[in-house]
């Protein structure tokens, strides 16, 4: 969905290559104003982050351009000023440049966790500016965020796996999560499956709207406790799994764990799902009296 920002590239530095040497064209078509792309997803997690949404022109101008913004009501579905608000329903476009951005600013109480709302926002600008091919208008997609904090991991979580479903008397399982002194974003999942066998993942917070969790190769549990004998060197391994993508929730407090569990020179068990949700000290404390 990166058309417009390509195009722009394209026809304002295109090069050329003659007798070994480079000669850089300058663009000199019609003055065209746009957005730069025809989507934008952002998470949103408070109400005080603004969002930056590029408008670009084709030329630059000797004076500034005031372009006016207007939100498409009809055509999105997030309400404004209970969802989102602009900073303006103006920005300016200043002599001798060729970008500028609107601002926007999502309102995570009004938005449902695990839900989205959209915005479609047109550009307000004379009739010889606009390139009928791409039009003057773009979506936002506001995607509900939480934020992240390692420490709402840590405790007591309580686990349905499918591993446990095939392998074990009981499908669910309460264990407790560490933090990793090693790793600022690294959690240590004690006694996971079985006890005595913890294991270690990484939280990757840098992408709110991919909050994926990685996890090297490590052991999972000794074949003769998992399967009341020894198999090729004794031990279950856990790697990720391709095509599956651990992830977690800083809404819901909880990680969906896909591993691939193998023992060496013996042969692959599986993938298996592990869904752990951290739960109080009052629940785990009720769990353990009362069970699941």
């Amino acid at each position: 969905m990166k058309r417009y920002l390509y195009i722009l590239l394209s026809v304002l530095c295109l090069v050329a290559v003659s007798c070994g040497k480079t000669q850089r064209t300058l663009y000199d078509g019609p003055d065209y104003i746009m957005f730069s792309d025809t989507l934008y997803v952002f998470g949103v997690v408070d109400d005080k982050e603004c969002f930056e949404i590029p408008v670009c022109a084709t030329k630059v101008s000797d004076k500034d351009r005031n372009i006016g913004v207007e939100v498409m009501v009809k055509e999105g579905n997030a309400i404004y000023g209970n969802q989102f608000k602009l900073e303006s329903s103006t920005v300016v476009l200043p002599a001798g440049e060729l970008t500028t951005n609107v601002l926007l600013k999502g309102i995570a109480d009004n938005i449902e966790i695990n839900s989205d709302v959209e915005v479609v926002l047109r550009l307000m600008i004379p009739e010889e500016n606009v390139w009928t091919d791409y039009g003057t208008k773009t979506r936002v997609q506001l995607t509900r965020c939480c934020p992240y904090s390692r420490d709402s991991f840590v405790g007591y979580m309580k686990m349905s796996s499918s591993y446990a479903l095939s392998y074990m008397v009981d499908y669910r399982r309460l264990f407790r999560a560490e933090a990793d002194p090693e790793d600022e974003n690294g959690l240590i999942l004690k006694d996971f499956m079985y006890d005595g066998y913890d294991v270690k993942v990484h939280l990757c917070p840098e992408d709110r709207l991919n909050p994926v969790i990685e996890f090297d190769e490590q052991i999972f549990a000794a074949t003769d406790i998992a399967f009341g004998t020894k198999y090729g060197e004794g031990y279950i391994m856990m790697v990720q799994p391709s095509g599956y993508a651990s992830f977690y929730s800083t809404c819901e407090n909880f990680l969906a764990l896909y591993t691939t569990l193998y023992v060496p020179n013996v042969g692959t068990v599986g993938i298996f799902t592990h869904v752990c949700e951290r739960i109080s000290d009052g629940e785990a404390e009720r769990i353990m009296n009362e069970g699941f």
